[in-house]
């Protein structure tokens, strides 16, 4: 095989490679603690019946442990929409008109809840890093939260692909909006107040990454000009008896 036909084949696997190697799952856990306040037609833990003649309007939670963790998935992510520093689709008020790239899994003694269905991002820059996460869930009321955290530390690296693990001395701090309701009823938003503590980081491949469009064309592109190159090769070399009779006396 020629030195030409090996390059061709060679920039096709890296072509492909390049592309798997991207196909990564990106894991931002935060834990901390909340304080929070809702108001509306009822409370939204139970705490008192709900009432059709309009119950308590209003309350709050003192200071609570959280467990909030954002998940993303480089390959849900447009074509420039993945960076070094950036991973998110964009998106349109409350419509996902591209699909969302992660998912944002909130956790602690009272509520717990996921959001993302319309949009999720994570962005670093040296010394800080953002995620957000919007999402709506219809029910038997519609209902949705929105959640968004923005810390900083000199430990922060500008790449989002690198791990790391922060434990102490995190400044800045998250919000979330979580609305609720009953058609019945009536509803409300319960607004909290995020203090994050600690923050880790990590990264993991795919394991069963399927290759996107993009891959796939890269591979056919790099096997087509395979075949051309051997094939003009053909062409242009004799048969090994056609040569054997040419160099005869």
């Amino acid at each position: 095989m020629r030195t030409s036909t090996l390059a061709a084949f060679s920039f096709a696997v890296v072509l492909f490679s390049n592309n798997m190697s991207s196909a990564t799952t990106i894991t931002v856990q935060y834990t901390g603690t909340y304080t929070a306040s809702w108001s509306g037609n009822y409370d939204p833990l139970g705490q008192f019946p709900k009432d059709v003649d309009g119950g308590p309007t209003e309350g709050t939670y003192s200071q609570r442990p959280f467990d909030l963790t954002f998940k993303f998935d480089s390959t849900l992510a447009n074509p420039d929409s993945f960076t070094s520093s950036h991973l998110g689709n964009p998106y349109f008020g409350s419509v996902p008109i591209f699909a969302s790239v992660g998912s944002a899994i909130f956790t602690s003694d009272l509520f717990s809840f996921t959001s993302g269905d319309i949009a999720a991002s994570t962005d670093n820059t040296d010394g800080s890093t953002i995620q957000s996460a919007y999402g709506i869930h219809l029910g038997s009321f519609a209902a949705g939260a929105n959640v968004f955290m923005n810390v900083s530390s000199p430990q922060i690296p500008g790449a989002i692909l690198q791990p790391y693990t922060i434990t102490s001395g995190l400044t800045g701090g998250g919000s979330v909006e979580y609305d609720y309701g009953d058609l019945f009823f009536g509803g409300g938003v319960v607004n909290f107040d995020l203090v994050p503590l600690t923050l880790q980081v990590s990264i993991s491949p795919l394991a069963d990454a399927v290759p996107e469009p993009a891959t796939w064309v890269s591979m056919l592109l790099g096997f087509f000009g395979i075949g051309l190159l051997g094939h003009r090769r053909n062409k242009r070399e004799p048969a090994p008896l056609a040569r054997s009779a040419a160099s005869a006396p």
